[in-house]
């Protein structure tokens, strides 16, 4: 005990040395990591790099090894990508390669150690991020990394599904059944013939996060009828969930689906086409709310593990991307686009 008032003064003056020769690193650190997360579109940013993962390993490792980052620095900047919906691959890149070496410590081991040595370890290092990116990378699309605890939950809620469909029939059609309607639409061509339909009635959240928007039918001309309208609104709603699901699932990953919507088996082979990836539906479509609450409750008590969930419930219908997937891919594009024309007139409406 007779040391301990040395030892805390000695390992204060190290952490305060320490301070005082990092302190622009750390600052430029948690300004970069605050920039990310506030002028960059998370969702945007997560969609891009899942698609280029090994150039957002790369760009990570080139990151981690050319900044003259400390620990602490390295740390600012994982919580800031941990606080979004960034992959988990490009994440553990820049945190193994960061830590152990920058230009500055080239520098200062060829002078202690020698080139050779400097260089193997510099080299090293970039190997260890790209072991650990590509770790990382097979361990998330392969379902291991799932549900492991980040600084946030990714997530993306929308306001336009079936209901949009609900108000369209009782618009235009208030005689006819739900099946019937959409069947009639499924019938017809909108995207292919110009015809859009923006689903957002009641604003929207994910992607765009605009209580200000508004539906719109773009493109409509005088041969556009009944079913062309309907159409464009079966669409609309799976261009829109499309936008929502590209940084929140791995590229032909399945997604089931359920809801009042996923009992046309034509609206599940129009998303998957729309959205790429096969389309399953889960036998209990409603109340399905209820049985999530119940899940996550057992979870959190220990008697279930996420990873078992899928078997409380089974698939009885699945769609693969058919040949108009292509197709669809370019639709999506002038579904944004119309979105992005628009944007100035709600914000007009707004005012």
């Amino acid at each position: 005990m007779e040391n301990l008032p040395h030892l805390v003064a000695t390992v204060a003056g190290d952490v305060w040395t320490t301070i005082v020769h990092n302190w622009p690193y750390l600052l430029l650190s948690v300004v970069i990591a605050s920039v990310v997360q506030v002028f960059l579109n998370q969702d945007r940013l997560a969609s891009w790099l899942r698609r280029r993962t090994w150039v957002a390993v790369l760009g990570a490792v080139a990151l981690g090894a050319l900044t003259p980052f400390c620990s602490c620095g390295t740390t600012a900047v994982v919580l800031g990508a941990l606080a979004s919906s960034v992959p988990w691959a490009p994440i553990v890149a820049f945190m193994a390669s960061s830590p152990l070496t920058s230009p500055e410590e080239y520098v200062m081991s060829v002078g202690l150690f020698g080139p050779a040595f400097a260089t193997t370890f510099f080299v090293a290092a970039i190997v260890v991020g790209l072991l650990g990116g590509a770790a990382a990378w097979w361990l998330e699309g392969h379902g291991y990394l799932n549900g492991q605890s980040r600084m946030s939950v990714p997530t993306a809620t929308t306001q336009a599904g079936a209901g949009t469909v609900d108000w369209l029939r009782d618009a235009i059609a208030p005689g006819m059944t739900v099946p019937d309607f959409i069947t009639q639409g499924l019938a017809a061509e909108a995207a292919s013939t110009g015809l859009f339909f923006l689903p957002y009635l009641t604003g929207e959240r994910s992607p765009w996060w605009n209580p200000h928007a508004s539906g719109v039918m773009a493109g409509l001309r005088r041969h556009h009828g009944r079913a062309e309208m309907t159409r464009a609104a079966l669409e609309g709603v799976a261009f829109g969930l499309a936008l929502c699901m590209e940084p929140l699932v791995m590229p032909d990953e399945p997604v089931d689906i359920v809801g009042g919507g996923a009992a046309s088996d034509g609206w599940l082979q129009l998303f998957a086409d729309v959205w790429e990836r096969p389309v399953r539906r889960r036998a209990n479509t409603s109340g399905v709310t209820s049985l999530g609450v119940a899940i996550t409750g057992l979870v959190g008590l220990g008697h279930l593990d996420f990873a078992s969930a899928p078997s409380l419930s089974v698939t009885d219908f699945e769609a693969e991307p058919s040949a108009r997937a292509s197709e669809y891919r370019e639709h999506r594009q002038r579904f944004v686009a119309a979105y992005i024309a628009a944007a100035p007139w709600f914000e007009g409406e707004a005012r």
